[in-house]
């Protein structure tokens, strides 16, 4: 059958449209697919962000939000090596590594560590850079150093130069725009992409200062709150010790004014006592030189002669220790002082058994400024204390020595340390903090009064000296009474 030629016609050029129909329906479908994936990788991109800007914003690590950021990156791109770099002053600072499993560095390194320091760059730019890395390092020459870095932690590639690695710089800026950092991401096998796989191009800059707001804000804020918290320690510190000075402060205005009460307690009832005690010890010797018949009231009368004697002595104890006022002084060879004591402390019963030596060094033979009975009675509750501790059979050293001090002012003085060692059993570390305490005594009642030592420190303050005390139990005592030479009155010589 022969079929109309103008119906086949009609027919090709019917075919022909249906034909340019699908070509443009393909077409289409294939834009749609392409935006559909586009629009997927975008919103990704988003999620992604969101994400990461909620756990930076958590985080107080400056380091841990580094590392984040550059696993943000290695979701979103074919990177898979970052370093980052941080501003520190006048330095760029390495501060953060990161890698995907299999990238890792080729060495441990601590962060910082000395050979990742280099001068700020003065080039620094404020959008980001992706290509390879000579491209990049040609643009801005303060990428090299950082790209160096990476060098050396991961090392380059077997199948590529390091210059033609593929990198990503994302340059981290303050909000007054200042450099704050930089944050390097690269792959070092860029031939090896996949080709689902899209490298960073120049239409995600937008997207990559986003990303580096979030970051640079991140870390700006963290680097706040460690500085805050350091401040706050500092301050806290400081009040730990101003709150420690003060409950110092009144505890010894408390314990001062106890002892200004007791001083004056202490300064009527030994005003009182005194005159008894002298009448009662002066009738007890009357009596005892008539010499009486019965060997018992002598005996009697001596006993009442010794408490007599003993209570007057704790009366000027406490007299000596209420006492205020500047003591007299005048001008005392330290020879002599020391004479004296000698001469005093041999009539210590303990003087039988134990042997008492004094030295002086010739640069400490000179006159001292001071007050000689204050001086004198320091000393000898030093030294009586060394004879009672020490072991018989040992000696008791006072040696004396001249040494210099620095002050307050920090200006060197001039003084005389008087030295009393012992080899008795030492004092025990639980009462060491308490032996400077009036009334504090570890003799048997009736044997001490607890003032000596309280006395001694008082009356060598009161030269502006120092007391110390070095201890060891079992290895004996050494006290040091220092007090400077002090100027005086130039003597007056009469020819």
């Amino acid at each position: 059958m022969n079929w109309p030629r103008d119906t086949s016609a009609r027919d090709d050029a019917r075919d022909d449209a249906l034909y340019q129909q699908v070509k443009l329906l393909v077409r289409a479908e294939r834009r749609l697919y392409a935006s559909r994936i586009e629009l997927d990788r975008q919103l990704a991109r988003i999620r992604a962000l969101n994400r990461f800007a909620l756990e930076a914003g958590r985080s107080v690590d400056a380091r841990w939000i580094l590392e984040r950021a550059s696993t943000l990156l290695f979701e979103l791109f074919p990177l898979d090596q970052a370093v980052a770099c941080l501003a520190e002053g006048d330095r760029l600072c390495l501060a953060a590594i990161a890698a995907v499993p299999g990238r890792e560095p080729q060495e441990t390194v601590r962060l910082p560590d000395s050979r990742y320091f280099a001068p700020f760059p003065q080039d620094f730019f404020e959008r980001p850079l992706a290509g390879p890395a000579r491209e990049v390092a040609a643009q801005h020459a303060c990428v090299e150093v950082p790209l160096g870095w990476m060098e050396a932690l991961f090392g380059g590639s077997d199948r590529a130069a390091p210059s033609e690695a593929l990198v990503l710089a994302l340059p981290l800026l303050e909000k007054d725009r200042r450099p704050l950092g930089l944050l390097l991401a690269r792959n070092p096998e860029p031939a090896l992409i996949s080709p689902h796989d899209r490298p960073p191009e120049e239409d995600d800059a937008g997207f990559l200062e986003l990303v580096g707001s979030h970051l640079a804000a991140a870390v700006e804020n963290a680097r706040l709150h460690a500085e805050l918290e350091r401040r706050v320690a500092e301050r806290t510190a400081e009040l730990d010790a101003n709150l420690r000075a003060l409950r110092e402060a009144q505890d010894q205005l408390l314990q001062a004014g106890k002892m200004a009460a007791v001083g004056t307690l202490v300064a009527g009832l030994s005003h009182e006592l005194s005159k008894p005690l002298m009448v009662i010890h002066g009738y007890a010797e009357a009596l005892l030189d008539e010499g009486p018949e019965s060997p018992q009231a002598k005996k009697g009368l001596a006993a009442i002669a010794r408490q007599a004697r003993r209570c007057q002595d704790l009366v000027d104890a406490l007299l000596d220790f209420s006492r205020k006022g500047p003591p007299q002084r005048d001008r005392v060879h330290t020879r002599d002082l020391v004479g004296r004591i000698a001469q005093l402390a041999r009539s210590h019963p303990k003087c039988r058994e134990v042997e008492l030596r004094c030295e002086v060094a010739p640069e400490a033979e000179v006159e001292i400024f001071v007050n000689r009975s204050e001086i004198e009675t320091a000393l000898l509750n030093v030294v009586n204390n060394a004879l009672e501790a020490a072991a018989p059979g040992t000696a008791v050293v006072l040696s004396v020595q001249g040494r210099d001090q620095r002050s307050e002012g920090d200006e060197l003085q001039r003084g005389i340390e008087f030295l009393v060692a012992d080899r008795g059993p030492g004092i025990p570390p639980e009462i060491r903090s308490r032996i400077f305490d009036p009334f504090f005594t570890t003799k048997p009642v009736g044997q001490g009064v607890g003032l000596g030592l309280s006395l001694t420190r008082q009356m060598i303050e009161n030269h502006c000296g120092r007391v110390e005390v070095d201890s060891s139990p079992g290895q004996g005592t050494r006290v040091s009474l220092w007090v400077p030479r002090g100027e005086g009155p130039t003597p007056v010589v009469i020819e």
